[in-house]
């Protein structure tokens, strides 16, 4: 028995979708007992072990309402992919989530837009995996001058050098030669992709570059801040607006749909998917380690990057 009810279907312009519907209330009651117990494990309470404290004192500490935010993501987290299943919705990219009723002892109401699959005619991947496969490598080594130049950059930066052995030699070429082996494997894994989006057709929903261009703002804000300067200060320095830059990144983005999209069509094509405990297990140490991330959010990226990983070793398998 599906733990969702009143799911109205509303299609919208360019390829997007938005659902309502509810969570009944008895699963609520349950997911919040769920959420008291992870909230338990986390919260301290002066005078018990974390962990240890009554189920009471930590529910008054983190308040009533927050304990039912955290059982509405863990609901949304679980009930969505059930919901697109039953109603054979071919979504795409994260959503956009909005709680539009949250209370004790009744239902959530939520609304959903949602991005559907664009429509994809996919040249022959399998061909063109064949044929960049079959490419020669480019031989890979280690010459004993970037081996000293990495010796070099420790003793600018380390107070106390250690003595440099053979062994601890031979550990940085090791090191040099993996990286140089990741990269050429990551090359390889491009050219393929590239030539697949070069040879197909996608129409993309603006919904997805959006969001491909809100990806990069926020990894661009991260490296600004970790350089020392303000957002703000950065953006007035070089003359330009938020705007702007995803004015600038647009193809850049657009391009990341593509590939994300290819990635997709693939997967369902080939009956690619992660396995679900390997999913959760993931997500699970996500979450553990960062107790504000939004569990949706990170279960969407952990099964998009599982499932990414497993395309490309079918393609790579390709011979």
């Amino acid at each position: 028995m599906a733990n969702y009810k009143n799911i109205i279907l509303n299609s919208l312009p360019d390829r997007e979708m938005e659902i309502t519907g509810a969570i009944a209330g008895e699963r609520m009651a349950d997911l919040r007992t769920k959420a008291l117990q992870k909230m338990r494990e986390a919260v301290e309470i002066p005078g018990f072990r974390k962990g240890n404290a009554p189920e009471a004192l930590v529910a008054q500490k983190v308040g009533e309402m927050r304990l039912l935010e955290e059982a509405s993501e863990i609901a949304l987290s679980e009930e969505y992919p059930n919901i697109l299943e039953e109603h054979n919705i071919d979504a795409i990219g994260r959503p956009h989530i909005t709680i539009t009723k949250l209370a004790p002892g009744n239902d959530l109401e939520f609304k959903i837009k949602t991005a559907l699959a664009p429509e994809v005619k996919l040249s022959d991947y399998k061909k063109i995996a064949r044929q960049e496969n079959s490419k020669p490598n480019e031989s890979i080594a280690v010459t004993d001058k970037e081996v000293d130049d990495v010796i070099e950059e420790v003793r600018k930066n380390s107070k106390e050098t250690p003595e440099i052995t053979d062994d601890i030699k031979s550990n940085i070429k090791g090191n040099i030669l993996r990286e140089k082996e990741l990269k050429a494997k990551d090359k390889k894994r491009t050219d393929i992709l590239e030539e697949i989006i070069k040879t197909s057709t996608i129409e993309i929903p603006n919904i997805i570059i959006g969001a491909e261009q809100e990806k990069m703002l926020a990894q661009f804000k991260d490296d600004i801040s970790r350089s020392g300067v303000s957002y703000e200060e950065y953006l007035q320095h070089i003359k330009k607006t938020e705007a702007d830059l995803k004015t600038e990144w647009k193809d850049i983005a657009v391009n990341r749909a593509k590939s994300q999209i290819i990635l997709n069509t693939i997967a369902k094509e080939e009956n690619i998917s992660p396995k679900e405990e390997e999913i959760k297990k993931e997500t699970d140490h996500i979450v553990e380690h960062y107790k504000d991330a939004d569990r949706f959010r990170v279960r969407m990226y952990v099964e998009t990057f599982l499932t990414n990983e497993l395309v490309f070793q079918f393609l790579e398998s390709q011979k």
